[in-house]
């Protein structure tokens, strides 16, 4: 059953990658950046849906129901309530 308790994730905005978690035989890792973030407020019965999104050019929006408004990343990265984190890959990164 579930008990309430919520622990904070830090996720990372840009350059993120798996290179510590894979072998070197791969040869190349690849990086990815945030581009969205599904956020659920409320209880597992109740609550509310949002998703902050990256636009093509780099600016960040709160899409809340019928209400689209312009937030900075750092609101972004500071979500306590972050659900589902959607990156894009951006680079290789060499081994």
């Amino acid at each position: 059953m579930y008990n309430g308790v919520k622990t904070r994730v830090h996720f990372p905005g840009e350059g993120f990658t798996l290179q510590e978690h894979m072998e070197n035989t791969v040869g190349y890792s690849p990086v990815y950046d945030l581009v969205s973030v599904g956020v659920h407020r409320g209880t597992t019965t109740q609550g509310h849906y949002m998703t902050y999104c990256r636009s093509q050019g780099g600016r960040w929006w709160l899409l809340n129901d019928s209400q689209v408004q312009p937030v900075g990343v750092a609101q972004v990265l500071a979500e306590r309530n972050a659900h589902l984190l959607f990156y894009e890959t951006t680079a290789d990164s060499d081994v």
